[in-house]
């Protein structure tokens, strides 16, 4: 896996919950990897006795040179907070570059790491294309934000990779699920707001750099495959809806200004109404829930 010059280092960072069926694959994408150094960060944010002795075995199973470096948390931190108290401790050291990496992810090009991180030499923040697990399909290949929705849109999704822009371009925002990110940028920007604790937090990192003047690469000729929502229980879960809902509102609140504000705002009670309305009562609640905490927050 490469020198040992730990400046040139990658770090990469993966929050664990409920990810022992997903370890494998993520550590077979990592040791297929050529011409590049990295240390693998582990926060476990289930407290599951069996985790840490799996991490061990599959060290050993994919002979990883530098040694992995796993956390364990007493509680659920969050994908926000856990990222945070990782990417804290990396700072202190010398690693240049940081990857972002969700463990339900799985890749097979063998340059890809060594080649997000010469991009990001110049590039600062940079992504590559996502798929869903197993098909061509896109699950990200470019985004922009609704501001009179208030919504983050992944352009192109679920539209054959073949039929999309291939050209590496500037973006609004990238998903945290693997997105590769200088030393700099988070010692100017700061860390994921805590507040989120799951989802919204990375279009809001994305939005807070870009303020400050960095940029957004999407590099398509370099993907991987993401399993959506594994650890969350997909999209439609209970869990999904409550913080989507919660956290889009913050967003909106944190971000917009006037009549993008007003509107984007109405949208979502709007569509919210109809929906407690016309679904069954657990969803019902956990929607009502989501804006009564929102209000608190």
């Amino acid at each position: 896996m490469g020198d040992n010059n730990i400046k040139e280092q990658i770090a990469i960072i993966s929050i664990l919950f409920k990810s022992d069926d997903l370890l494998d694959d993520f550590f077979y994408s990592l040791s297929l990897q050529i011409d590049v150094d990295f240390t693998l960060f582990l926060l476990n944010n289930d407290e599951n006795d069996k985790t840490k002795s799996l991490v061990q075995e599959l060290e050993r199973k994919y002979n990883f040179v530098n040694p992995v470096r796993y956390i364990e948390s007493d509680h659920n931190t969050g994908f926000a907070r856990g990222n945070n108290l990782v990417i804290k401790e990396v700072l202190k050291e010398d690693f240049e570059y940081i990857l972002l990496a969700n463990n339900d992810v799985f890749f097979n090009q063998r340059n890809l790491l060594s080649s997000l991180k010469q991009r990001c030499e110049n590039n600062k923040v940079i992504t590559p294309k996502i798929l869903y697990h197993g098909t061509d399909k896109i699950w990200f290949s470019g985004g922009h934000i609704n501001k009179y929705k208030g919504l983050n849109i992944h352009e192109d999704e679920f539209k054959s990779d073949s039929l999309v822009n291939q050209s590496e371009r500037l973006v609004d925002f990238a998903p945290a699920c693997f997105l590769m990110v200088k030393k700099e940028v988070f010692t100017t920007v700061g860390t994921f707001d805590e507040k989120y604790f799951v989802y919204w937090e990375d279009v809001d990192f994305c939005l807070r750099l870009r303020n400050l003047g960095y940029n957004i690469t999407l590099a398509p000729a370099l993907y991987i495959e993401h399993k959506v929502s594994v650890s969350t229980g997909g999209r439609a879960s209970l869990f999904s809806t409550y913080y989507f809902l919660r956290n889009r509102l913050y967003f909106i609140h944190k971000h917009f200004n006037g009549w993008s504000k007003i509107i984007s705002l109405l949208y979502i009670y709007l569509t919210t109404i109809i929906k407690i309305i016309i679904f069954d009562f657990p969803r019902k609640k956990v929607l009502i829930k989501a804006i009564v905490d929102f209000k608190k927050m």
